[in-house]
């Protein structure tokens, strides 16, 4: 109706229909005010224009206060006020929103906002916006709390993957140590676009199909309806988290993505000591048998050469090439021993000390930091002392050793027990890269042979090491000892008996398997004066004793047979004979043969190759002690 045909309207007919649109105006003002729903006319300023009175209700607005206020002094979050501005600038319907709210009289709402285009009925301006916010349909309260009970973060996104909602956000909070707006933005730079390819890449399956980006730790780009991908995500103070991202997608108009981060720190943690021990036990399985098949070799090698040269008469030109050879193998023997530490277990020397004491001894170059109680481990201090020698080579500068004892928990990735440890932590170590983490202890792709050397040796020998990554990219040692209890008494040393023994006609049971070495030992000993019986195996020296008159004197026996290991033929028969010594040979002594690292009585341990003077010596030594 334009305005000028009141002009031919009488004053009455004017007053009527001003009064008719009064009442009709106040009659939808009624019902506006009285609809369940908070609805809110919004300026382009976020000032409320008009509100009804369920608005006022969900936000404990008073009806004075609404001029004061603004959209966003009741709402904080980002995403929901984004829509209200998408809504104003494109002048579209938006999709709705969700978002919680805590008031005094209503904790923990769950509200549900969506945005409609509004123009007024006289200017025709479209700035305005009309809000429209309702209670969302809740959960059961019983089902809410095991919601946030959940061990994870469970919310989801649409496909710009800048707008979130969240079902236990105090979970976030909780395992991230940040706020859900801050969390986004802090996932490290180098785990950032692994993230986004995998969300876009589930996001964009097709519908229907079953495949699955599951199966790799850091997650896939493969098409699927679900994926996994872990990232890290920077807690500040040099510090961050491993979290892990289930991701699927669910159909609707639009499709949307259901997520369920967790902390997965501790795994991440437990996966990388169990490669570092699943890398230490391959390497020194290879590292023992191929020093074991060396040393066998150098054996014959060097035992043929010092018998040619003992049967040689002083002057002969020959000895002198000879001896060459000899010095030769004895200096490949000494190479091949450094090799065999890779895969061998201490044997004799393990014995308690207290770390405090010994470290104050020791002068390492490094400030030292001791424990205030004792810190008692049994350990062979040679293997320690070189072992911490070589991890200190490697430090940089101002370098450090500190000492404290801990109480573990049960750690099934790396096999450490719960109870008391030693910790030996030694560093710094800058610069240390994803792939230095990954592969640290490995011999010549890592930080170097020696550690890789050292590592083994020590974990040998009773202890756990690892490589503790800050997140500065600086990093340090750890040597974990189980805590040792210190003996009521100390033990008097027993003083070993060293003197000669005249060879007699006792009998000896040699037991190899090679076949050159076996003849070597027993062609050397029969020119001694000793009775020699030989087998390839265990039963077949079981075999040559049922049928052999009266008991060796002494066994010198492999420690690896074809059919069982030493130990066990000689437990066997010392069931009969307790006090029949032995001479263990290897060219390696594997864990599963000497497992406690120690050897009884009446026993000696030759590792290969030895010389014809420390055979014999050691055979006179064993008869003797026999003896007395």
């Amino acid at each position: 109706m334009e305005r000028t045909d009141l002009e031919f309207w009488t004053p009455h007919q004017v007053a009527k229909l001003l009064t008719l649109l009064e009442n009709e105006k106040r009659y939808f003002q009624e019902i506006l005010a009285s609809v369940p729903v908070g609805l809110a006319i919004v300026a382009a300023d976020l000032s409320l224009v008009s509100v009804n009175r369920a608005f006022r209700k969900q936000f404990d607005l008073a009806h004075e206060d609404v001029a004061r206020v603004t959209l966003s002094e009741l709402i904080a979050e980002e995403a929901v006020l984004s829509r209200v501005a998408q809504c104003r600038e494109s002048r579209q319907a938006t999709e709705p929103v969700f978002f919680r709210r805590s008031l005094p009289s209503r904790p923990d709402q769950n509200l549900r906002l969506q945005a409609f285009p509004f123009a007024d009925w006289f200017s025709q301006e479209e700035s305005d916006v009309l809000v429209v916010v309702e209670q969302a349909e809740g959960l059961p309260p019983s089902v809410q709390s095991m919601v946030r009970a959940l061990p994870g973060v469970v919310w989801r996104t649409d496909e710009s993957l800048k707008e979130f909602e969240f079902a236990n956000p105090d979970t976030l909070t909780r395992i991230s140590s940040l706020q859900p707006e801050q969390w986004r933005q802090r996932i490290l730079e180098a785990d950032a676009g692994r993230v986004a390819r995998v969300y876009q890449t589930v996001f964009s399956a097709s519908v229907g199909s079953t495949s699955s980006n599951r199966g790799t730790e850091d997650g896939t780009e493969k098409g699927g309806m679900s994926g996994v991908v872990d990232y890290r995500l920077d807690r500040g103070n040099q510090d961050w988290v491993w979290l892990a991202d289930e991701v699927q997608r669910v159909e609707g108009d639009p499709p949307v993505l259901q997520v369920f981060t967790s902390d997965v720190t501790s795994r991440r943690h437990d996966t990388r000591r169990a490669l570092d021990t699943a890398k230490i036990d391959a390497l020194s399985r290879f590292a023992g048998k191929l020093a074991h098949d060396f040393n066998n070799i150098l054996m014959v090698l060097q035992l043929n050469l010092e018998e040619a040269l003992q049967g040689l008469p002083d002057g002969d030109a020959r000895k002198e090439s000879l001896s060459e050879a000899l010095q030769a193998t004895e200096r490949f023997a000494s190479i091949n021993q450094q090799l065999a530490l890779l895969g061998k277990q201490p044997l004799t020397a393990s014995r308690l000390i207290n770390l405090n004491d010994w470290l104050t001894q020791m002068s390492f170059p490094a400030s030292l930091s001791l424990s205030p109680t004792p810190a008692t481990v049994e350990v062979d201090p040679s293997i320690l002392e070189r072992a911490v020698r070589e991890l200190l080579t490697t430090t940089d500068e101002s370098p450090y050793i500190h000492l404290e004892r801990a109480h573990v928990m049960v750690d099934f990735a790396s096999g450490m027990g719960a109870g008391e440890y030693v910790l030996l932590r030694l560093g710094p170590l800058q610069k240390v890269t994803d792939e230095l983490e990954d592969r640290w202890n490995e011999p010549f792709h890592g930080l170097g042979n020696g550690v890789a050397t050292a590592c083994a040796t020590l974990r040998r020998a009773g202890a756990h090491v690892y490589l503790r990554r800050f997140r500065s990219n600086a990093a340090e040692y750890e040597i974990c000892f189980p805590l040792a209890q210190p003996p009521a008494q100390p033990e008097a040393a027993a003083a070993q008996q060293t003197e000669a023994v005249l060879p007699s006609r006792e009998t000896i049971l040699v037991l190899e398997d090679e076949a050159s070495i076996r003849s070597l030992v027993a062609r050397v000993l029969r020119r001694e004066g000793y009775q020699v019986l030989e087998a390839s195996s265990g039963q077949e020296a079981l075999q040559i004793l049922s049928q052999h008159a009266g008991e060796p004197a002494l066994i010198v026996s492999d420690v690896m047979l074809p059919d069982m290991l030493g130990t066990e033929l000689v437990a066997q028969l010392r069931l009969i004979h307790k006090r029949m010594p032995v001479v263990y040979m290897s060219g390696y002594s594997d864990e599963r043969a000497l497992s406690s690292g120690k050897l009884a009585p009446y026993e000696a341990f030759l590792a290969k190759p030895f010389s014809l003077s420390v055979l014999l010596q050691t055979v006179r030594l064993l008869l003797s002690q026999s003896r007395g």
